[in-house]
This record gives structure tokens, sequence and C-alpha cells, in this order.
């Protein structure tokens, strides 16, 4: 069994946790492969490759084992971190440690709405941090697929946004920020 593997079409796989490089560069940026190769394999105390255009191996002497081995013993933390990045969480290395920030956490004063007239709803966002300022974008997904688009700061942490619908069936509020990721919340029109 392969214990970690760079496959030349942008996968990062350990021990069958198989992670975008996108994600890989932001939670290992001092990794990459020596100028002509485009892939790796590397089993544990039995071989090292590099793998070429071309896609023929080699076994190179000089590679480091140790580097790819700690690689290996993090898998669960970069099981973690892949989790939390695709639920909309910002993850980084910071001095060899994986940050997760984010997402940001969103509520609804009210979980559904008549449609007897329009109706007013609330949607909050908390950064989880009482002293983050950051731009905010919501977007509201209407049930007909129209949508609503708006820019927002938090201040001191929270951002509040209110919306009037008269629409039948599940709304998306979608809410991004640069460093606190995104969240997506639903609430029913009835």
């Amino acid at each position: 069994m392969i214990d970690f593997s760079h496959h030349p079409e942008g996968r990062i796989n350990i021990q069958g946790l198989i992670v975008p490089d996108t994600f890989w560069a932001q939670v290992e940026p001092g990794y990459g492969l020596p100028e002509g190769y485009i892939g790796r394999l590397f089993t544990e105390g039995q071989a090292h490759h590099l793998i070429r255009t071309g896609n023929s191996t080699y076994d190179q002497a000089d590679l480091n084992d140790v580097e790819m081995a700690g690689y290996v013993a993090r898998k669960a933390e970069y099981e973690a971190a892949y989790a939390a990045w695709q639920g909309g969480a910002q993850v980084e290395n910071q001095e060899g440690a994986i940050v997760v920030s984010g997402p940001p956490a969103l509520s609804l004063d009210k979980a559904q709405i008549a449609n007897d007239s329009a109706d007013t709803i609330t949607v909050t966002c908390d950064l989880g941090d009482p002293d983050a300022v950051d731009e905010i974008r919501w977007q509201v997904i209407a049930p007909d697929d129209s949508a609503i688009d708006a820019l927002d700061n938090a201040v001191n942490g929270v951002a509040s946004w209110q919306l009037t619908t008269s629409f039948e069936g599940t709304h998306t509020v979608r809410v991004e920020t640069d460093a606190f990721g995104w969240a997506e919340i639903s609430f029913e029109g009835v």
C-alpha cells in the first residue's frame, strides 16, 4: 500500500485521504516537487519515487523520507482540516501548526415565514471573534432561483441583515468573508 502519493493531476493521497493540491498548498506551503517532476509515490520503509513527465518513475537516493513519513503521521490533522475547509473554513499553516478559522455562524430570527404578505427575516452572522472587522458578502437565493447580493461589514465580529420576502419554499442565505470562510443557512416560506 502506498502511504503518500502526489498525482500529476493535482491530488494528494495520504493512505486513502484524497485532497486537492489547492488545499494541500494551504496546509503545507513548503511542500513541493523538484523541477522536472510531476508526481510522487512514497511507501514508508520501502520506496520513494518521483514521477517525470511521461510517467516513468525513478528512485531518488537523496529524497527526504522523514518529511514524507511526517505527512503520513499527520493524516488525522489533515483529515479534520479538510472537512472544515469543505465546510467553508479557512485553513493555513502557522509555524508548522494547521490553523482552522471559521466558518461564520449564521442564525435566523425565524425559521419559517408566512406568505400572507411580505415578511421580514433577520439573519445574523457571528464570526466568533469579537475583535473581527471583516467585509461580508451576503447572498440570498429565493425558491425561483433569483438572487439578492449585498456587502456589509462586521462590527465587533457580528453583522445582521434584514430581508423581506413573500416567496413560498426554501430560501438559502450564504455569507462569505475573506478571513473566516463561508456558511449557508436556509429558511422556509409557507
